[in-house]
């Protein structure tokens, strides 16, 4: 259904895709299940635009205005100009990938949000944002992804994650595109599926709207 690394949809542009995608904290890919359903797609709770463009019309973007870390936002860029389409959004792919100014503002934001000491000189983490203790909803903060007309809640399991499993390390999951394996986006961010665990998300290729819907996926 769905070709690496960015989504391509390949029902016809008169049916609606529905999407889960289960959490977990490990390196593994979370679990993807795809079903069509119209009125389930009708019926999610916030939406925002999906833009394609000529060149590549079976990839999908997305437009994000920033990302509030609590009750801070943090805006895409410090000009308020944000262009439409800014990011892929990607069910190939796990990461969350921000331009490098966003993403390294970010970070310094959700720092100051966590009063534990983090991880420091550590060769196996480089310069990531890293914990010793679980990130959860008592000691880390929620993060508001703010699409155009749609703000999507992420709590810190989706957030955090464990990268080496023979260590209790608890990382940062948002990375800058400008790491080796991201620069190829060509000054755009990329949407991954470990940031849309526990939505339910929905395709609507008619109205070219994707939908989401906080939602416990292991119960579907």
């Amino acid at each position: 259904m769905f070709n690496s690394p960015r989504i391509r949809l390949s029902y016809p542009l008169d049916c609606n895709l529905l999407h889960l995608v289960s959490s977990q904290m490990s390196t593994n890919p979370p679990h993807t299940r795809s079903t069509t359903n119209d009125d389930r797609v009708a019926a999610l709770e916030v939406s925002t635009p999906l833009i394609v463009t000529k060149d590549l019309p079976s990839y999908y973007y997305v437009t994000i205005e920033g990302i509030s870390v609590g009750d801070t936002n943090v805006p895409f860029n410090s000009s308020g100009k944000v262009s439409k389409g800014n990011t892929f959004i990607d069910l190939g792919t796990p990461k969350f990938g921000l331009l490098p100014d966003f993403c390294d503002c970010l970070v310094v934001e959700v720092k100051k949000q966590i009063s534990i000491y983090p991880i420091k000189d550590d060769s196996l983490l480089g310069t990531r944002l890293c914990y010793r203790t679980k990130i959860t909803n008592e000691n880390g903060p929620i993060l508001t992804v703010r699409f155009e007309d749609a703000n999507v809640e992420l709590k810190p399991i989706q957030t955090f994650n464990r990268p080496l499993k023979e260590y209790e390390y608890y990382c940062f999951g948002i990375t800058s595109t400008a790491n080796s394996d991201l620069a190829s986006w060509d000054g755009l961010g990329i949407y991954g599926n470990y940031f849309q665990a526990n939505l339910l998300i929905g395709y609507d290729l008619e109205t070219m709207m994707v939908s989401f819907k906080p939602t416990d996926c292991t119960k579907h």
